[in-house]
């Protein structure tokens, strides 16, 4: 997660499924309720609960248990922040799907977008797709993308300022 600009607030995400194939209609997810946080590399990111941490984020509740104990994991968007999300390594795939749902908080809504990248094996990062806030922040977003790779990748969330090209 790459953040540059001149507002406040974060990004937030919650219960990331990926499986081999097409998407199904229910899985495992990695809802970050383990301490092992699915093997993510999460750099300046932090797990949270809205039970200590809806002042800050105006979450109220995470995807999972639908309750303030559940949790999640954001990180603060402010002009200061260079932070990447990036997944466990996954094997090369002709087709694997990527669901999760997502939230921008604070008053960045209309100048961020949510960016899921592929890393391969060797350096190389591709946009697979970007999701930009929606009309209520107030409430937990959709995303769901399908990943191909001829080598090992990582999925990598970023956010990207919406001035210029994304």
């Amino acid at each position: 997660f790459e953040v540059t600009n001149t507002g406040s607030g974060g990004v937030a995400i919650d219960d990331v499924l990926t499986y081999d194939g097409p998407c199904p209609n229910t899985e495992e997810v990695c809802d970050f309720e383990s301490a092992d946080v699915c093997g993510y590399e999460v750099g300046a990111w932090k797990v949270n609960t809205a039970l200590y941490f809806y002042t800050t984020t105006g979450v109220e509740a995470d995807v999972t248990t639908g309750t303030e104990q559940g949790h999640y994991i954001h990180v603060d968007a402010t002009p200061q922040t260079n932070a990447s999300l990036v997944s466990p390594i996954y094997k090369p795939t002709s087709g694997r799907c990527l669901k999760f749902y997502y939230r921008v908080y604070g008053n960045i809504k209309d100048t961020f977008a949510l960016l899921v990248s592929l890393r391969q094996e060797g350096g190389n990062e591709y946009l697979i797709d970007r999701f930009l806030p929606p009309e209520d922040p107030s409430e937990w977003s959709f995303g769901e993308v399908n990943v191909v790779s001829g080598r090992y990748f990582q999925i990598v969330f970023d956010s990207n300022h919406l001035t210029g090209n994304i």
